[in-house]
């Protein structure tokens, strides 16, 4: 449960100016988004919603912040911005531990991005990555790359793979933050986060997937197909015209 007692200390040095961990991430919120099925309910589903709906009440005043600093402003100024979202952040994590507690994936993965990360150590993060990868949540298996070269290379392959296959059974919980997108070789604007559809992801996890195979394999080139028809990544566009380059 949330400790109230540290998260002044702890947070508000980060919420001074608030934009600090939201411009180096993800505090921006997705629509509010159905439950799957009623057959398929996920534990913490409640959780999760509460959280971010709960984001959704300071989305403009973080995003206005974020924007002003990176137009020059001095960070000093925001504290009364940061005194709104204090309260507001308190509840959000709140939610989100006791959905990621239940075995939320998208909580975990929300949970583990950088704006919330400062609450647990590396390894900690690394675990709710993973137990969300597990399910074969795909921003997830993304993310989990930081922490991936120690897995085996064979388990590494099979959680990407699930998430290719669950692509949909998650389709309503898009689009989702990223810390990073390799397909898109445009940085994102304003110091606001990058957002992904389920389009977006999935050619990430081809491109991953082709990263992982051996040089010189038709599956590579597959790969690197798969992740240019999902969303036309260009990184795996550039890819493709090398290889076609250097077999003439």
């Amino acid at each position: 449960m949330f400790n109230d007692e540290r998260f002044p200390s702890r947070v508000l040095e980060r919420i001074r100016p608030v934009l600090r961990y939201a411009a180096a991430c993800t505090l921006a919120v997705i629509p509010l988004c159905p439950v799957i099925a009623d057959d398929d309910q996920i534990k913490g589903e409640s959780q999760y919603r509460q959280a971010m709906k709960m984001l959704e009440s300071i989305q403009g005043t973080i995003n206005s912040v974020v924007i002003r600093i990176h137009a020059g402003a001095d960070p000093a100024q925001f504290d009364q911005e940061g005194e709104i979202i204090r309260p507001v952040f308190a509840t959000v994590i709140e939610n989100l531990q006791e959905a990621s507690d239940l075995g939320h994936p998208v909580a975990q993965y929300r949970f583990a991005l950088p704006e919330f990360s400062f609450l647990r150590d590396w390894n900690a993060n690394c675990k709710l990555l993973n137990q969300s990868v597990d399910q074969g949540f795909a921003p997830a298996a993304v993310q989990f790359a930081v922490c991936s070269p120690f897995e085996s290379k064979s388990h590494r392959v099979a959680q990407l793979k699930k998430a290719a296959a669950d692509i949909e059974r998650y389709a309503a919980y898009y689009p989702q933050p990223a810390v990073q997108m390799s397909c898109n070789l445009d940085l994102p604007v304003n110091s606001l986060p990058q957002w992904g559809q389920k389009e977006d992801y999935l050619a990430e996890i081809y491109l991953m997937l082709a990263r992982l195979t051996d040089r010189g394999t038709p599956e590579r080139v597959q790969y690197f197909k798969e992740a240019v028809a999902a969303n036309g990544c260009a990184y795996a566009a550039k890819r493709l015209k090398y290889m076609q380059s250097s077999t003439q």
